[in-house]
């Protein structure tokens, strides 16, 4: 998929406890992959609770790995980790398998 097909890309605004699901479907039937990716936004947080948030993060990523990757095998890039969009923190959590 063209990155430059997608045409309303951008930050929205959700009501407390709201989800958005996004689906794009691949063009070529021949690839078989898939990916879940999911965001959960903490909000605007000080120094303190960024690093907290950071070394909590820290902890989530072995496990998440090894027991999604290596344990279940359920995808070859399984990733989780902290991340900061326009002044606000949020978690990510990616598992991409075929």
């Amino acid at each position: 998929m063209d990155i430059n097909n997608i045409t309303d890309s951008r930050i929205v605004a959700l009501e407390d406890n709201s989800c958005l699901t996004l689906e794009i479907p691949l063009e070529d039937d021949k690839n078989d992959n898939s990916c879940v990716h999911s965001y959960y936004e903490c909000g605007h947080f000080t120094q303190k609770e960024k690093l907290v948030n950071y070394i909590v993060m820290q902890f989530i990523d072995e496990p998440f790995f090894d027991d999604l990757r290596t344990k279940q095998q359920l995808g070859y890039v399984v990733q989780s980790y902290q991340v900061k969009i326009q002044g606000i923190t949020g978690n990510r959590f990616c598992v991409q398998s075929p």
